[in-house]
């Protein structure tokens, strides 16, 4: 039943359009996962036993995840993956080849083979390279969702609707679970293979973590992430305000003026490039000129002119408070409760039952 769900759930990702590039390594890797737990749903099932001719079947090819996962997040946050991603797939295609060889050798000629040298120094030596080549995917994947996630509160108003912490959640979960799988090699190593039964708990618990992988990736905005860019080169030939010293604090002053009297700050895409392409100014200047002259960064800037106007509607109206939102430049509940409280430490309810108290 996992194994079909995943399937479904591969193909649902092959004809999503938000993400096309993420969306298809996604579906990748949900069916290098499926082959991950067939020989084990298989074996569990008496099939080895039954059709012994299945041994050496490629199904599970592990060195997948690792490269899939982190090209995964980099599809998601910078766009279509480099080549040095793809190069990574070279021992998933070794491995596979080595597979396919021995699968279609005689049984007895492989039977051989397996109880031979592969048990002895092949099977240990691809556990420890599929392990580490894992580990090292999730840690970059880590790594590049956390890098993405600063870089997008320096530069987005709507930055929590983009958040990867459920991802990265998912990631380190699947780390653990990781370390629970090299765990279970090691014993083996002293204590003799494990059964397709003894084994079955952490499969199970394997296809569980790629349902929930699947799901918070079905669940995420249904618009494309921003993509990172490093920072822009200047164009002195287009700065206004620009001197050699600029007044930081003169030059923030004047960008927070025209977010606010221009009601951009109500626009709930609003982002660092627009403001800087508006004002004819680099990037890098309008954000300096917010951190270093306004102490603040641009997500809280923007966020804060939008909550002042809702407080200040919260006061004045009786709208409901997702309308107030709304119409204050948040585009979705849930970002809208999560900024309110960061800062005004209460929730909006609470706001307006302590501000007028008599229509609560």
């Amino acid at each position: 039943m996992i194994n079909v769900q995943l399937l479904c759930a591969a193909a649902y990702f092959l004809t999503r359009s938000v993400e096309p590039v993420a969306d298809r390594i996604l579906a990748g890797l949900l069916v290098a996962s499926v082959g991950i737990l067939t020989p084990h749903m298989i074996g569990f099932a008496g099939f080895y036993d039954a059709f012994p001719w299945l041994s050496f079947a490629p199904f599970s090819q592990e060195f997948l995840l690792g490269p899939l996962v982190a090209a995964y997040v980099y599809a998601l946050t910078q766009g279509a993956p480099k080549r040095i991603f793809w190069w990574c797939l070279i021992p998933a295609a070794c491995a596979f080849g080595y597979e396919t060889y021995w699968f279609i050798q005689p049984l007895e000629v492989k039977w051989a083979w397996a109880g031979g040298l592969h048990n002895r120094v092949i099977s240990p030596v691809f556990t420890v390279l599929e392990s580490l080549g894992t580990i090292a995917g999730l840690l970059i994947a880590i790594w590049l969702g956390w890098r993405y996630r600063t870089w997008l509160y320096q530069t987005s108003s709507n930055s929590a609707e983009y958040d990867l912490l459920g991802l990265g959640l998912v990631l380190i979960t699947a780390g653990l679970a990781l370390s629970v799988a090299v765990t279970l090699e090691l014993v083996q190593a002293f204590t003799g293979p494990f059964t397709y039964f003894g084994e079955y708990p952490f499969y199970l618990a394997f296809g569980i973590g790629a349902q929930i992988f699947a799901l918070t990736a079905m669940l995420q905005p249904e618009n494309p992430f921003p993509k990172m860019t490093s920072e822009p080169p200047d164009r002195a030939s287009q700065e206004t305000m620009e001197t050699d010293e600029p007044d930081w604090k003169a030059t923030g002053d004047e960008i927070a003026e025209a977010i606010l009297s221009r009601d951009w700050y109500l626009e709930p895409r609003l982002s660092l490039t627009h403001v800087a392409n508006r004002l004819n100014l680099s990037e890098s200047l309008v954000s300096k000129s917010i951190n270093l002259g306004l102490g603040t960064n641009f997500n809280q800037l923007v966020n804060g002119f939008r909550i002042e106007r809702v407080k200040s509607a919260l006061i004045s109206s009786d709208l409901d408070m997702l309308s107030i939102a709304y119409d204050s430049g948040f585009n979705s509940k849930a970002t809208f409760n999560r900024v309110f409280k960061e800062m005004v430490h209460q929730t909006p309810r609470q706001f307006r039952q302590q501000a007028k108290p008599e229509v609560c």
